[in-house]
């Protein structure tokens, strides 16, 4: 019990504070009341606190008038703390107790699990949410949310342009398609990144693509695959990474052996990639069992989710359940500093244009998503409009990835390739091209070739 709380600490905290009243902005920056064992400690921080908000002086009289109209006042426990010798390097004081007020507070948790668990009204997953909750609160204790100046980012900025140009290159995480890396630079911890299209267009196939990019670069990969198998999702990432066609993969006629069995190599060895293929949970459940795999793993760089439409929504409103959905996505992105990529479905609307390219207007409940989002990405096929036309797609086809929204950079059209046989997305050469609003294209460059086929 002795490693839960330290008593002279706190005194000599509190003392502190009464013998240099501006360091509070300090110390209630890092801590507050529930921060102290001592039940006179806590009231009595809780009266500075007060005090300081009222600009009044934080001395013992004030606080004393204050803590006796509570009937919290204790004459001993003050000339304990007044006698406390004060210190000037209050940051190690600081963590200390925060530490013990962590640890106290996984006590609490602890006996507090099991009355939930009890709970009638609870489900194991109200119960894992609540749990959840709860270990984010109690590792906030003691954290340092200090409001920082223009100079601080100033700092971390020149910071970040060394870096990239010690690399050479933009600092983030790249998807191996250089058309769009180009037009995005790359994502950054905290984002949220939406791939939208209408079936059969591609969205789990850019997924894929990126995620074989990413694991190759050493990024952690963790994957929500609310639609399609785990098993479907590993035979097109083999698939992605040897070249080989989904087709011969599924019929197990494999001719290149040495390049299938190299891919196979590659994901039987890597520990960077987990797929959680349970279909139709909440953004609760989804979210209680990915953070606790964030904390386990912080090689994790991106988060999957294919797709919005298959997480449970339990109200009526469903704009309002899209939400919530797309805000804690962000939070946790930025919580944990990862680039969380959602994969939703448009609505029907750009079948009935002449112009197939899709809009933002063209996402379902498109308010929240595109307010919340960072960055949009819309894959599109004119080919696949064609099929009735052509009889068939060709195997390797002309793509475009839209960037429909871009928050740090340009929208645009990035051209590649789409493989039907991998279903993989490739790179494509030398031609860009504009995007407005309306979905019309004028061309900036015409440099390409089409792929010998």
């Amino acid at each position: 019990m002795e490693t839960l709380y330290n008593i002279d600490m706190e005194r000599a905290l509190l003392s502190s504070v009464f013998f240099e009243p501006f360091v509070l902005d300090d110390v209630s920056a890092r801590i507050g009341a529930e921060a102290f064992y001592i039940p006179f400690h806590r009231n009595l921080f809780s009266a500075m606190l007060e005090l300081l908000r009222e600009e009044r002086p934080i001395d013992e009289e004030f606080v004393k008038s204050k803590m006796i109209k509570r009937k919290e006042w204790d004459e001993a426990a003050m000339l304990d703390i007044l006698s406390a010798n004060p210190i000037s390097v209050l940051d190690p004081y600081i963590d200390m107790i925060a530490e013990m007020a962590r640890k106290r507070g996984f006590v609490n948790l602890g006996l507090s699990i099991k009355k939930m668990i009890e709970s009638d009204d609870k489900s194991s997953v109200d119960v894992a949410s609540g749990i959840d909750k709860s270990i984010d609160k109690i590792m906030d204790i003691g954290s340092k949310h200090s409001v920082k100046t223009s100079a601080d980012f100033i700092e971390e900025m020149r910071s970040d342009m060394n870096a990239a140009a010690e690399a050479g290159d933009i600092i983030g995480y790249k998807t191996g398609i250089n058309s769009l890396d180009a037009k995005v630079g790359a994502f950054q911890p905290g984002d949220l990144v939406v791939i939208a299209a209408r079936p059969s267009m591609g969205k789990t196939s850019l997924m894929t693509t990126i995620t074989d990019y990413a694991l190759g670069k050493g990024h952690g990969v963790y994957m929500n695959s609310l639609e399609m198998s785990g098993k479907k999702i590993m035979a097109r990432l083999v698939a992605t990474r040897s070249g080989i066609s989904l087709s011969d993969i599924k019929r197990g006629h494999v001719t290149e052996k040495d390049r299938f069995e190299s891919a196979v190599k590659f994901y039987t060895k890597t520990n960077l990639l987990h797929i959680v293929d349970e279909s139709y949970l909440s953004i609760a459940e989804i979210k209680a069992k990915a953070a606790q795999h964030f904390r386990k793993h912080p090689e994790v760089k991106y988060w999957f989710i294919d797709h919005i439409r298959y997480i449970k929504k339990p109200g009526v409103n469903i704009p309002n359940e899209i939400n919530e959905i797309t805000k804690e996505l962000k939070r946790t992105a930025k919580q944990y500093g990862l680039v969380v990529v959602l994969l939703s479905q448009l609505n029907r609307a750009n079948e009935q244009r002449t112009n197939k390219r899709p809009l933002l207007s063209d996402l379902r409940e498109s308010g929240a998503i595109e307010e919340d989002a960072d960055v949009i990405i819309f894959p599109h096929r004119e080919s696949y409009y064609q099929r009735n036309v052509n009889d068939r797609e060709p195997a390797v086809a002309e793509a475009e990835l839209i960037v429909g929204k871009n928050r740090d950079g340009e929208a645009g059209i990035c051209k590649c390739y789409f493989k039907g046989s991998t279903a993989s997305f490739e790179n494509y050469g030398g031609i860009e091209y504009t995007y407005d609003s309306t979905g019309h294209v004028g061309m900036r460059t015409n440099n390409y070739s089409m792929p010998i086929i």
